[in-house]
């Protein structure tokens, strides 16, 4: 087996929506209120708002949060969470 062909594990799977953040907010929502839709901006289309979360567990040098795209910094929380 070479350097390349290693076995890869995952071990979790980082959950993150407009719900919020883990398994907890989404069993809670699952019988629950739906999120709020916003149909405001860009109007005429409607969408789900994101709830605020603290990148940093994940993102810890925030240059690295600035140079990052809202769905940039979703995709690698999510990650860091898995």
């Amino acid at each position: 087996m070479s350097a390349t062909d290693r076995p890869v594990w995952i071990t979790g799977v980082g959950l993150v929506s407009c719900v919020g953040e883990g398994e907890a907010h989404h069993a809670a929502d699952l019988g629950g209120q739906p999120p709020m839709l916003d149909c405001s901006d860009p109007a005429p289309y409607a969408r789900y708002r994101f709830p605020p979360f603290a990148f940093e567990p994940q993102i810890p040098k925030k240059v690295d949060q600035r140079q990052m795209a809202q769905c940039q910094r979703l995709g690698t929380y999510a990650a860091g969470l898995a």
